[in-house]
């Protein structure tokens, strides 16, 4: 006798075709200075879905508490001591955003958020490869430390903050899809560019603002399932 078992919901929703970004999810959240800001989750979120935000505020960030089950890729400070950026992730199970991260923050801090979502991501090794950061660095154009994902068609994302002295933009690097790009002016910017990198090969994430300031970089890669 034959079982016909249905696919996992998580397999549905990527619909077989490897990691997609889930269209139109980029969600941005200002905040004023807290210790426990208060996220938007990304639009269309679904069960399975890989979810991932980056922080940018304008103080330094000390041992960030994870909470809401969320993990921590990397978290960066400026040297100048006037600001910090972080990188996490979750796999999406039953969410109710907004978010409130209670003492993500050691001190007070306003800042940008940027939450997006994708399908189609393992849901028990998420990650692939070894994350890499760059320490923030003064000017306008920027490269991530490469890394190697540890297989072929994962998603390779790059996130870049600051925190900006004036209204900030900024251009992905060339191949890469830009997905955010949000600002609150004084306090942060967080800039989430994507690569489908469809060999185990390696690869640097690289973007250009339109000032100079100090951007810092988190680059990881995400598994397909």
């Amino acid at each position: 006798m034959h079982v016909c078992l249905s696919a996992p919901s998580y397999l549905a929703a990527a619909g077989g075709g490897g990691i997609a970004f889930r269209a139109g999810s980029a969600v941005e959240t200002s905040f004023t200075a807290t210790t426990n800001p208060v996220i938007n989750g990304p639009a269309g979120l679904a069960d399975g879905d890989l979810i991932v935000i980056g922080v940018a505020v304008g103080v330094l960030i000390s041992t960030p508490f994870m909470t809401n089950g969320f993990t921590l890729i990397h978290d960066l400070n400026d040297s100048g001591a006037d600001g910090g950026i972080l990188a996490m992730y979750k796999i999406a199970a039953g969410e109710t955003p907004p978010w409130t991260f209670t003492g993500l923050l050691s001190a007070p801090g306003a800042g940008i958020a940027g939450a997006e979502a994708y399908t189609g991501v393992h849901q028990t090794v998420p990650l692939s490869g070894t994350a890499t950061e760059v320490a923030p660095a003064a000017g306008t154009s920027h490269t991530c430390t490469a890394m190697t994902p540890g297989e072929s068609r994962c998603m390779v994302i790059g996130i870049f903050g600051c925190d900006p002295a004036a209204g900030q933009t900024g251009t992905a690097g060339s191949g890469w899809t830009e997905r955010a790009d949000f600002v609150r002016s004084g306090d942060g910017h967080i800039f989430i560019e994507e690569l489908l990198q469809t060999t185990a090969a390696s690869v640097a994430a690289d973007f250009t603002s339109l000032n100079s300031d100090t951007y810092g970089c988190i680059q990881f890669a995400l598994a397909p399932v």
